[in-house]
């Protein structure tokens, strides 16, 4: 069970019934969120490390679930798709934002997108 959840720069502590495990990305951690038995982990979008890629789910062995869904395979400019938000909406779901406008609702248990939305 996880406890509590920490960020520091490019780590996020995740502390558990059984210990405390630290994980490292290559980029800085924007947002951190405990959610049912994970961690959900949105990195910096000025990063070029994951582009249109930058949310994670994280066990709370500290292993990587999933990266989340590309939300555009059409598009060519991979920086104006990233996700800037990342948050739990009034149904209880992951709703995630992509810099060019638009929201989804994510699939807990495999990462996909759903029910993508224009918003600007």
């Amino acid at each position: 069970m996880i406890l509590e959840t920490t960020q520091n720069q490019n780590q996020i502590n995740i502390k558990t019934d059984k210990g405390e495990k630290v994980i490292s990305f290559p980029s800085k951690v924007r947002t951190v969120l405990k959610y049912q038995s994970s961690v959900l982990v949105l990195l910096d979008h000025d990063s070029h490390n994951y582009n249109d890629k930058n949310i994670f789910r994280i066990g709370e062995d500290g292993k990587n679930i999933w990266q989340i869904g590309t939300p555009d395979p059409y598009n060519t400019s991979e920086m104006s798709a990233c996700f800037t938000y990342l948050g739990i909406n009034k149904n209880d779901r992951i709703n995630v934002g992509s810099m060019n406008g638009f929201n989804y609702e994510v699939d807990f248990e495999t990462g996909k997108l759903l029910n993508k939305r224009f918003t600007k």
